[in-house]
């Protein structure tokens, strides 16, 4: 029932405090777990889908946040381990009569819980990601240490006691704290490699660096900086038009079939060279096109009138775009030109800084 339980509560990604055996301080710690795992779930909601509409920098720090958190979780539960197991400790030495023990059954039921609402999280997770173009390449990619943590848990279904205690007083196998201590160590290790392995792949899936993203660093929220921070970043000296820029929906400055929707525009210094990205969803006869465009300014571009060249990995394609008018800091004009080959549909949009 115990194991039913478990996979009833797995299926709902919802995380129950750990044991506590009637022990205040154990149940405090326990407390904690469950409301650090409920931190994690609730500041991650919906990551998948705003990870992608937001620029890359935002995008990465909201990623690394969310990292943050899990390893807050995982930290909360190392704690009531060392909390469990100087209970264990103390009973082996003199145990009350009549208080819980510690069993090796309910020890291995816990971790199996732990394990199981973990993949169903991640499972839940990788489904919110199938309209992007990486799903498949994202779920084969963090198959191995998925595996390992549906081994681990399976492994700890067998080391589970069969109960044979109806109509029969032997005592439960009891755990040792090094034993116990021991299994916790290769739970945390494997939830850890997963989680860290998944958030490095979501952000490469959102960034789509060619040469492959930076390693994620885990940022807590609120320490060395926060969303609202990131987004307000000035622009860099070294060219007035780094930073993002997007259109405002509703404010009709646009030219074209329909109106662009969560458009981006990015610009930033890289090697010397002015390099970009233009996200939206551009409405054309046909329907609406999901465009993802990598930019580079050629040298010796300058004055009003900027031609961009782009290139499309899917569809695969290269073409021009032109910035035809640059006002200052305060908003440029960004001109998509016909093309018998573009992957794009004509039309023109004045984007803001943001």
């Amino acid at each position: 029932m115990a194991l039913l339980g478990g996979t009833l509560q797995a299926q709902e990604a919802v995380l129950e405090a750990p044991p506590d055996y009637a022990q205040p301080l154990i149940a405090a710690s326990a407390e904690k777990v469950a409301g650090a795992w409920v931190q994690w779930s609730q500041a991650v909601k919906g990551l998948e889908e705003r990870a992608f509409q937001l620029p890359m920098a935002d995008a990465r720090l909201l990623v690394q946040q969310a990292l943050a958190a899990y390893l807050d979780f995982l930290d909360s539960r190392r704690t009531y381990n060392q909390a469990l197991s100087t209970h264990i400790e103390k009973q082996r030495a003199a145990a009350p009569r009549g208080e819980p023990v510690v069993t090796q059954s309910a020890v291995y039921q816990d971790q199996v819980v732990l394990l199981g609402v973990n993949l169903n999280m991640l499972q839940s997770k990788l489904k919110a990601l199938r309209n992007s173009a990486d799903w498949v390449a994202m779920r084969r990619n963090v198959r191995p240490e998925r595996d390992e943590v549906g081994k681990l848990q399976d492994l700890r279904r067998s080391q589970i006691p069969p109960d044979f205690s109806f109509g029969n007083s032997a005592p439960a196998p009891v755990i040792s704290p090094l034993a116990y201590l021991d299994s916790e160590s290769q739970v945390s290790a494997a939830l850890r490699k997963l989680w860290t392995r998944y958030y490095q792949l979501l952000i490469d899936s959102v960034e789509q660096r060619p040469s492959g993203s930076s390693p994620l660093v885990p940022v807590r929220a609120g320490a060395g900086g926060s969303l609202a921070g990131a987004q307000a970043r000035p622009p860099s000296s070294q060219n007035p038009m780094t930073g993002v820029w997007t259109y405002l929906e509703g404010s009709q400055e646009f030219n074209g079939v329909g109106e662009p929707r969560r458009v981006i525009l990015e610009f930033w210094m890289e090697n010397g060279e002015l390099l970009g990205r233009y996200r939206a969803v551009l409405p054309d006869y046909a329907g609406d096109r999901n465009v993802d465009l990598r930019l580079r300014v050629p040298p010796g571009s300058a004055g009003g009138t900027l031609t961009l060249e782009f290139e499309s990995k899917d569809p695969e394609a290269k073409g021009q775009l032109v910035i035809e008018r640059l006002t200052g800091a305060a908003d440029l004009m960004l001109v998509r030109p016909a093309g018998t080959q573009s992957p794009i549909p004509r039309g023109r949009e004045l984007l803001h800084r943001r």
